[in-house]
């Protein structure tokens, strides 16, 4: 196996260092090597179903939106290093409450129909209101208004249509924007990174109406001009993309990027060996798999990605009158008669088992452990209830072990179950069909737990909240969590919610996933992430084999 090679990563979480750096940037003495051009192929397992930035919120299509879309910041190849995108700088003043951001010349929007003779404009200060607006929308805000709802003064009377526009939010003139805020907020910061916050043009929105989130028009490094569902999204070269390397050669380096759904029957490795997918993420068995043939160690490089937060579980639908909604104990009987244990065995290095429903290692010393199996206890927990015809609805995208593991659990209480598998629009599914437990995956936005607790905040959307979860005592302590400053204090919040999931049982806890690996062809450069995905942006191929079919389906 080759030497891999670690990809930095530092989390700012309560100021602990959790990790360790590495080699992300191109070697300067490689940058006269670099053939700019070619198509970079990818294969995801999960469809996009939106590129609108104010519903993203999935892997897949945050991949995609990685590509097109940029907000004033964003992270670097470090978590706690905040780096300047659309804004080139800024300052904080007034003991936190002023954050000034100054916008760059040279940024322009993606040629698209929705301009005037289809040339993208220049972007400017008004572009930033128009994202915090629509991001608080009363009637469509963002999946993360509720992250900004106590931030800049005015934006919740702006939310509640008290007022037509955001008080703390001032352009100074077309390149100068200034953000009031009511308390200092510590990871306001963190939150303009998330992709709620991209920057995106009135003009598009206004052109396409509901029809935007598939017509997406940004600033970043490609623009999307091929998008079939299920099938393939192909984005092309920002020819007017604003950033340049370090001895100012243009960037992006690539000239495509072609993004491919898995189909059932087809394996990735596969792929990736014919030449069909360009880059692996695998867990370490995938990657002592793909080295048991010794002949592709000198083929490849392998970078090992520390921190991947994604997180999994099954969420109970709250819906006043319904069964599992009305008798937490039913809810902790299901917790206690789901044996876990086969995660271990079946998925073995992909994921660990989780205790809490925020990934660990975003908690210190949190000492916390999850309903341990036992079906005896469980059957003597409910013996009290009028269970006689109760029906479960359950929902998953996909059929697996987990959900083969649940419908066991359920039926060994004595109760029927009814299963959905629904590959397509499956978050619109849940929300419409109101099955009363269903699959969740979600990743982070940013590394904060705020982001993974926001998803049971009673005044989020009901399409983050999809549980329709309402607890007085859990919405308290999470505002608490959103002002506070104190690291220690603030853990303690968290630690205050973990208690309450616990015993309220909203969710079923699943998994947390493990660090994995990156593996690329050796003949591709460049590589490094930006939070856990790629930065396409400094990607180029090297050798002759590459140049001569780079360009090839």
């Amino acid at each position: 196996m080759p030497t891999i090679k670690l990809i930095e990563f530092f989390i700012p979480l309560f100021l602990v260092l959790l990790l360790i750096g590495c080699k992300n940037e191109i070697d300067k003495s490689e940058i006269y090597e670099i053939t700019p051009g070619g198509r970079f192929k990818i294969i995801l397992d999960d469809p996009v179903e939106t590129l609108d930035p104010k519903s993203i919120i999935y892997r897949s299509d945050w991949k995609a939106s990685f590509l097109i879309y940029e907000g004033l910041v964003g992270y670097s190849d470090s978590l706690n290093k905040i780096e300047p995108l659309l804004a080139k700088r800024w300052e904080i003043e007034d003991d936190g409450h002023l954050v000034r951001f100054h916008l760059r010349e040279n940024v322009w929007f993606h040629d698209d129909p929705c301009f005037p003779d289809g040339k993208g404009r220049r972007v400017n200060a008004d572009d930033v209101v128009f994202m915090l607006e629509r991001l608080a929308h009363p009637v469509l805000p963002s999946y993360y208004y509720s992250l900004f709802s106590n931030t800049v003064k005015g934006i919740s009377e702006f939310h509640s249509g008290i007022v037509d526009m955001i008080e703390g939010i001032k352009v100074i003139d077309d390149l100068t924007i200034e953000f009031h805020l009511d308390k200092p907020f510590a990871a306001f910061l963190k939150l303009l990174a998330t992709p709620a916050a991209y920057i995106i043009p009135r003009e598009a929105v206004n052109h396409y109406g509901n029809d935007f989130y598939r017509h997406p028009v940004g600033t970043g490094p490609f623009r999307l001009v091929v998008w079939k569902p299920i099938e393939e999204l192909v984005f092309v070269k920002n020819e007017k993309y604003w950033a340049k390397d370090s001895f100012g050669h243009a960037l992006p380096y690539l000239d495509e990027i072609s993004i491919r759904f898995r189909k059932e029957g087809v394996v990735s490795v596969v792929e990736f060996l014919k030449g069909n997918n360009h880059v692996l993420r695998l867990d370490k068995k995938g990657l002592d798999n793909l080295f048991s043939d010794p002949g592709i160690s000198e083929h490849v490089d392998v970078y090992e990605s520390i921190m991947d937060l994604g997180v999994r579980f099954y969420g109970i639908r709250q819906t006043p009158g319904s069964v599992l909604a009305d008798h937490k104990l039913l809810r902790r009987a299901i917790a206690m008669s789901y044996d876990r244990r086969f995660l271990e065995d079946d998925l073995q290095d992909r994921v660990v088992t989780s205790n809490s429903f925020v990934p660990e290692a975003l908690l210190s010393n949190p000492e916390l452990r999850y309903y341990p199996f036992n079906q005896r206890t469980a059957m003597q927990m409910i013996g009290g209830l009028d269970l006689q015809n109760v029906s479960i609805k359950i929902a998953s995208s996909i059929y697996c072990p987990d959900l083969e593991e649940l419908e066991k659990a359920i039926t060994a209480l004595g109760l029927t179950v009814d299963v959905t598998v629904q590959p397509m629009n499956y978050y619109g599914y849940i929300r419409s069909g109101e099955p009363d437990i269903f699959r969740v995956s979600m990743v982070p936005s940013f590394p904060d737990p705020i982001d993974i607790y926001s998803l049971l905040y009673s005044k989020s959307p009901p399409t983050l909240n999809l549980m329709g979860y309402h607890n007085p005592e859990f919405d308290a302590v999470f505002e608490q969590s959103l002002v506070e400053q104190d690291p220690e204090k603030r853990n303690e919040l968290f630690l205050h919610l973990e208690r309450i999931i616990y015993d309220d049982v909203p969710v079923l806890l699943l998994s947390h996933a493990r660090p994995g690996y990156y593996v690329l062809p050796a003949y591709v450069k460049g590589f490094s992430l930006r939070y856990m995905f790629p930065d396409y942006r400094k990607i180029w191929f090297s050798d002759s084999y590459a140049a001569e079919n780079k360009n090839q389906e």
